[in-house]
C-alpha cells in the first residue's frame, strides 16, 4: 500500500508542478522539486521525483471542483501526464464549481461504485465529504487530498499548496 500511495503522491506532485514548471518545458525534466514534507511533528522539505512505472495499471478517480480556469486546467494536465507516462488510467470530473457540494459527493459516489483503486480530490468542502472519505477507507481504497489543504485522519495522504509559503505540502496519515 505504501509504494501505491507514494506513486499516488508523485503524480499528484507532478500536476502541481506543471503550475509552476514553465509551458514551454515539453519533455524537460521537471524533477525533482522542493516540498515541505508535514507527514511528522517535524516538517522538513524534501525533494520529490516522480517513479518509473506503476507495477499494475491503476484505475484512479480524480475529484475537481472545477474546469473553470487556468489552474485547474493545469492540474489535470499534470495528473493526465503522470497517468498516462505511469500507466495508469485517470477519470476525471468535474463538479462544475465550488458551490455544487453534492454534484461532487455523487461523482465520489460513482468512483467508490465503478471499483476505482484510489480517489484524488480536490474537495470543495472538507466536512461535505468527510463521509464519503471515510467509507472509501472503509473500502480499503486510499483518497490523496490535492491543492485544496484537507486534513482528515481518514485521508491516506495529501499534496496541498501552502500558500504562505509558496511550496507544495506532502501529508501522509
Amino acid at each position: 500500500m505504501r509504494n501505491f500511495c507514494e506513486l499516488l503522491l508523485l503524480s499528484v506532485a507532478l500536476a502541481l508542478a506543471t503550475k509552476i514548471a514553465p509551458a514551454s518545458a515539453g519533455d524537460a525534466k521537471w524533477y525533482p522539486f522542493q516540498m515541505n514534507d508535514a507527514s511528522s511533528d517535524a516538517p522538513k522539505v524534501i525533494e520529490y521525483s516522480p517513479l518509473e512505472k506503476a507495477e499494475k495499471p491503476h484505475k484512479i478517480c480524480v475529484l475537481f471542483p472545477h474546469m473553470k480556469d487556468s489552474f485547474w486546467g493545469a492540474v489535470d494536465y499534470g495528473m493526465a501526464e503522470q497517468s498516462k507516462a505511469l500507466g495508469m488510467s485517470m477519470n476525471l470530473y468535474g463538479a462544475g464549481g465550488h458551490d455544487n457540494l453534492p454534484k461532487q459527493l455523487s461523482q465520489f459516489d460513482d468512483c467508490l461504485a465503478i471499483g476505482a483503486d484510489a480517489i484524488v480530490i480536490g474537495a470543495i468542502s472538507t466536512v461535505g465529504v468527510a463521509k464519503q472519505v471515510l467509507a472509501a477507507k472503509a473500502k480499503g481504497i486510499p483518497v490523496i487530498a490535492v491543492t485544496n489543504s484537507f486534513i482528515s485522519p481518514d485521508l491516506t495522504a495529501g499534496v496541498v499548496v501552502d500558500l504562505r509559503e509558496d511550496r507544495f505540502v506532502a501529508v501522509e496519515s
